[in-house]
C-alpha cells in the first residue's frame, strides 16, 4: 500500500485542494479531516500544500513502524526523526521540525491534548513562574527539536562595503 498526494481543483472553494490517499483513491480519513479544518482555518494554499506532504511522511512512518496516532508518544517521535534522517537525500532540519510540528498540531486536532511523554523516563522540561507570581508554578517541557546548523554570513564585496560605510557616515 502506498501513499500520495492529489491536488483538485473541481472542488467548491470551501472544500480542501489537497488530499492524502492511499491505493485506489481511498482517503486517509485522519489526514484528511486535519486538512479540512487546516483549509476552513483560511491557511493559504502554500500552506495546505507543505501540511499535506508533511502528513504524507508521516503516514509512510505509520505504516512502516505499524504505529497508530492514539498510540504515539513521545519516544515515538525520537524514532519518526530517525526515520527521516536515515532518507537519501536527508532532509533539512527546518523540515524536520516542521514535520514536528505538524506532528503536535494533528495530535491536539483529534485528541485534545498533547502528545504524551516517554513511558519510560521523565520529561524533560522546567518550571516557570506564573505571570505575575500570583498562583503555581507550571512545568513547562521542552520541545523535541532538531538542531538547525548557523549559515555562515554571506560575503560582500568591498564595493558593497564602502558604499554602507558611506551612508553610516552620512547619517550621523
Amino acid at each position: 500500500m502506498s501513499f500520495h498526494v492529489l491536488f483538485e481543483t473541481s472542488l467548491p472553494h470551501s472544500a480542501r485542494p489537497y488530499r492524502l490517499v492511499e491505493d485506489g483513491n481511498h482517503g486517509v480519513d485522519w489526514a484528511n479531516d486535519f486538512l479540512d479544518a487546516q483549509k476552513m482555518r483560511g491557511l493559504s494554499l502554500c500552506t495546505l500544500r507543505a501540511y499535506a506532504y508533511d502528513l504524507l511522511y508521516l503516514a509512510r512512518w505509520f505504516q512502516a513502524a505499524s504505529v497508530e496516532l492514539s498510540g504515539l508518544n513521545q519516544s515515538m517521535l525520537l524514532d519518526y526523526i530517525r526515520f527521516q534522517m536515515n532518507h537519501q537525500p536527508q532532509p533539512a532540519a527546518q523540515t524536520v521540525n516542521h514535520r514536528i510540528s505538524v506532528t503536535h498540531c494533528l495530535y491536539r486536532f483529534h485528541h485534545g491534548s498533547e502528545i504524551p511523554p516517554r513511558a519510560h523516563s521523565p520529561e524533560p522540561g522546567y518550571t516557570r513562574p506564573s505571570p505575575f507570581g500570583y498562583g503555581r508554578t507550571r512545568r513547562v517541557l521542552r520541545a523535541l527539536r532538531v538542531k538547525i546548523p548557523r549559515r555562515p554570513p554571506a560575503s560582500s564585496c568591498r564595493r558593497q562595503r564602502l558604499n554602507i560605510m558611506r551612508l553610516l557616515s552620512s547619517n550621523l
